[in-house]
């Protein structure tokens, strides 16, 4: 669904799953990618990365 950017129906006509399946696969895979990489990639903004961006938005 995420690489061909497809919806639950199609993605059932390909891979011959329910769109249930479908649907709690995509779920489990994007908590997992959440835990994975939340701590290292998903970090709020210090007030130093606020300070860059709003600097880089400004050019």
């Amino acid at each position: 669904m995420l690489a061909y950017i497809a919806s639950a129906n199609q993605v059932d006509e390909i891979a011959s799953m329910g769109k249930t399946t479908i649907l709690e696969s995509m779920m489990r895979f994007s908590s997992a990618i959440e835990a994975l990489y939340t701590n290292e990639y998903l970090q709020k903004p210090t007030p130093r990365d606020m300070r860059r961006l709003l600097r880089k938005d400004e050019m």
